[in-house]
């Protein structure tokens, strides 16, 4: 009895373990953006225009419902950043701590001449400095910083800014700054030659004249529209893009292709199966190969004038991932042709659920619900499911494992403990949160094995009462 019960303590404990461990490490969390010096510029113009706030020591941690930064911290705060809501996590980039420290680490610098503009280069993202304090240059003779209490997060000239003034410019070894070609900053082009962009000029590049003006936006270009030249000027502005990228790319990237149609979520800055599946959808529109990447090529198709719209909007397939896949799964779950819970993941449970629905309505069992069908299927004359028609748990299976890299299995660890179905756990792998699905394995295996722990400590009470009885009796 006491082997047994060091046997079940055991499994509990590596349970146990294995849901903290789950619930609190996520493989995206170790996932950090290659860090630009474009990308720290938009980074602090969009604090400053949600009002951060000064905290001294503070890197954009939420105090009171805003965040706070001091000056140095505003700049870890973008070397920091995962790309979700949660806080900065100080572990993912070394940086140097201090205003001072970060100039003593700088891989160049130089010193500011308030008589010449031009000793402080055009490029975006350079650090500057005066004596105890930092902030950031972001193009067009602006800078922002955050000072100090009361004062917060400001936005203002560098030439023509009240003492104190910057004194000297850098470069912070953690961040990668433009060279050559173009790149788009606040949905402007500029273009980087020899270390700086250009203004006040016109160039030919690659046959074509481009027209600078004087803050270095490209303006015109020979006999085509701005949004011609930005299109065909190449690739070498975009950052290839895929699932656990995070930052403000991805949030523009989810914009366009939901401006044509192809994404049906809430935008944000994180790169999901969701933007996988939209990009894959706009690929195979395109006639790209489909891979699901937004690589440099596919994003300057999408940012095109003439980006194909998506032919057939709000249809839904198999293997997608989708907020309108959670709204069927509802409403076959409502008609009876689903049990169990929704995922938002078209997997083989929601196809035998569809075709299922499709057999009922007469209609062709493709599995694939356009708008025409889908508004059939939501409104009052939808066929519903006959008693037991389909008994399909909502748990995905087979493509569920490609996705998570497991194959479907059935985890049987006594004839005492419940038997625990990897297609649950698998199902869980397909929402937004790359931790998710081993959460919910944790979570059913410390069921299964509580449940276990119950009934053997009832037939346990039973023995001993029954052993009394017969010592009794003797």
């Amino acid at each position: 009895m006491k082997k047994r019960f060091a046997f079940l303590s055991a499994l509990v404990a590596v349970a146990v373990s294995f849901t903290v461990i789950s619930a609190g490490v996520s493989p995206a969390a170790n996932a950090v953006s290659a860090k630009t010096g474009v990308g720290l510029s938009e980074h602090v113009l969009k604090a400053y225009d949600e009002g951060w706030k000064y905290r001294s020591g503070g890197y954009g941690q939420i105090v009171g419902g805003v965040r706070g930064t001091d000056c140095s911290g505003l700049i870890k705060s973008y070397l920091w950043w995962t790309g979700s809501s949660s806080d900065p996590r100080p572990s993912l980039v070394s940086v140097a701590g201090s205003s001072g420290s970060m100039l003593d680490s700088a891989s160049s610098k130089g010193k500011i001449d308030y008589s010449d503009s031009s000793s402080l280069p055009r490029i975006h993202g350079l650090i500057l400095y005066q004596p105890g304090h930092v902030g950031v240059y972001v193009g067009n003779n602006m800078a922002i910083d955050n000072r100090e209490t009361g004062v917060n997060i400001k936005y203002e000239k560098v030439f023509g800014r009240a003492s104190p003034k910057w004194t000297m410019w850098f470069k912070l070894p953690q961040i990668t700054y433009p060279t050559n070609g173009f790149v788009t900053f606040g949905g402007d082009k500029y273009y980087y030659e020899n270390g700086q962009y250009v203004v006040n000029t016109t160039k030919k590049i690659s046959g074509v004249t481009y027209t600078f003006d004087a803050s270095g936006v490209l303006s015109s270009s020979s006999g085509e529209t701005v949004q011609a030249v930005a299109e065909t000027a190449g690739t070498g502005s975009y950052l290839t893009l895929q699932v656990d990228s995070k930052g403000g790319d991805v949030e523009k990237l989810q914009q366009r292709l939901k401006e044509l149609e192809y994404y049906y979520e809430d935008v944000n800055n994180y790169y999901d199966f969701c933007v996988s599946d939209a990009v894959s959808a706009y690929q195979s529109a395109a006639g790209l190969k489909v891979t699901g990447i937004a690589d440099p090529s596919t994003q300057a198709r999408v940012y095109a004038s003439n980006a194909v719209k998506n032919p057939k909007p709000g249809t839904i397939s198999p293997g997608m991932h989708s907020s309108l896949v959670l709204t069927l799964q509802k409403r076959l779950i409502a008609l009876g042709y689903m049990t169990g819970d929704p995922t938002a993941y078209y997997g083989d449970a929601t196809k035998k659920g569809v075709l299922a629905y499709q057999k009922a309505a007469g209609a062709a069992q493709t599995g694939i619900l356009d708008q025409a069908a889908l508004t059939v299927l939501y409104s009052d004359v939808a066929v519903k499911a006959l008693p037991k028609s389909v008994s399909a748990p909502v748990g995905e299976s087979s493509s569920s494992a490609a996705v998570t890299g497991s194959k479907p299995q059935t985890v049987v660890f006594s004839n005492m403990i419940p038997t625990v179905h990897a297609a649950a756990v698998n199902e869980a792998a397909h929402t937004n949160s790359p931790s998710d699905g081993g959460t919910a394995f944790s979570v059913i295996l410390l069921s299964a094995f509580s449940a276990s722990v119950f009934m053997t400590m009832k037939r346990i009470r039973a023995l001993r009462k029954r052993t009394a009885a017969v010592i009794a009796e003797k």
